[in-house]
């Protein structure tokens, strides 16, 4: 009976935050502005968001624009996911485990609310099974974040940020082999272009104590552009990293 009684407090939980998420939902002043301008111009084409301190904010052809990049059909039910967005944020800040909870499982119930009524071939779905992954792992539902990043990478191979987040999800199990695997198969589909990938997937190499590889997707992702200085000063301290290896990060690059 206590089981029961619980699921059904947490099925009434999730239902009511879906309500007041999507439709009642006042972001932050913080939220706001990470939000992209899709997740900005779905908020203000709402009665609660043009009726905000943020109508107006938006021309209604700067509105239009936003509902092609991601066409009507998802423009219709993205505010959903832009919700789970937020409340994910809002959970990874809350000191209190309960409301972190809360805030874990409303994340869910909002992004799988878009992801659920979405083709599997839509250009937003990797970043929503992203944010379902994420919400998932801070329920300590690793099996759960491993089924929607591995259908991410399945359905759109191309797309880096996915194989980051297994990688990242197998870093914090201990599981560095396997990191390590999931970063190199998102090297080898996105042909080495991603800076964040080779970063982290340096970082990785690191920590297994293999530093060639390290230092050659090091390379790689400052030649890409990755802005952080962090890896190179830690290559540097290992004394890896040399200054005349400009030269080479310049001509590996023009090729």
């Amino acid at each position: 009976m206590k089981t029961v009684r619980r699921y059904i407090a947490i099925l009434v939980l999730a239902l009511s935050c879906q309500t007041a998420s999507a439709f009642d939902f006042v972001p932050t002043d913080a939220e706001w502005l990470s939000w992209p301008s899709y997740c900005r111009a779905r908020y203000l084409s709402l009665p609660n968001g043009n009726s905000s301190k943020w109508a107006g904010s938006m021309s209604q052809a700067e509105i239009e624009l936003a509902k092609q990049q991601i066409g009507d059909a998802m423009f219709d039910r993205v505010q959903h996911f832009c919700a789970g967005t937020a409340w994910l944020i809002r959970a990874k800040y809350e000191p209190d485990e309960r409301k972190r909870r809360y805030c874990y499982q409303t994340s869910i119930v909002e992004a799988n609310y878009t992801f659920s009524r979405s083709s599997i071939s839509d250009p937003l779905v990797p970043t929503m099974l992203n944010t379902l992954a994420s919400a998932a792992q801070g329920l300590g539902d690793t099996d759960a974040a491993l089924k929607y990043l591995n259908s991410s990478i399945n359905a759109h191979p191309n797309v880096s940020t996915s194989y980051i987040a297994l990688g990242i999800l197998h870093r914090n199990q201990r599981n560095l082999k396997a990191a390590k695997e999931a970063l190199l198969r998102g090297d080898t589909a996105t042909e080495s272009e991603s800076a964040d990938l080779n970063y982290n997937l340096a970082l990785i190499l690191l920590d297994l104590k293999e530093n060639d590889a390290a230092l050659k997707h090091a390379q790689r992702a400052y030649s890409l552009g990755y802005p952080l200085p962090g890896l190179r000063n830690r290559l540097k301290q290992l004394g890896i990293w040399k200054e005349e290896q400009k030269e080479v990060l310049r001509s590996d690059s023009a090729q």
